[in-house]
């Protein structure tokens, strides 16, 4: 696995439509994701997974509806040995990872490494 100094963090703006987290997802190397964190005014959902490119999802990895608004995190602690899902291009596909959300009011932010 890699070390903490390959952890990349990205705080997304939410936007009603999709969103990319970084750039495209290198080939020969996957993505794990091992902490999310939603927050936001009102409520709505929010879809993280892969796309084939970075305005449309694909693939759903990960979903949360946020009933009024709040805070959500999980899981409690970053841990690199349990990523909560990967996402790994091939030959044919590009990936991306992307955040797709109905909520135009609140940030996501996700934690994630390439190896």
């Amino acid at each position: 696995m890699a070390n903490k100094y390959d952890l990349k963090i990205a705080n997304i703006p939410l936007l009603t439509g999709v969103m990319e987290v970084g750039d495209q997802v290198p080939l020969g190397k996957t993505r794990f994701v091992c902490f999310i964190k939603h927050s936001a005014v009102t409520g709505g959902t929010v879809a993280i997974g892969e796309g084939v490119d970075a305005d449309t999802m694909t693939t759903v990895k990960d979903t949360t509806v946020m009933e009024g608004g709040g805070i959500l995190a999980y899981p409690d602690n970053i841990d690199m040995d349990n990523p909560l899902f990967s996402i790994t291009p091939d030959a044919d596909n590009e990936k991306w990872l992307v955040v797709e959300s109905t909520i135009d009011d609140g940030t996501v932010t996700v934690v994630y490494f390439d190896e």
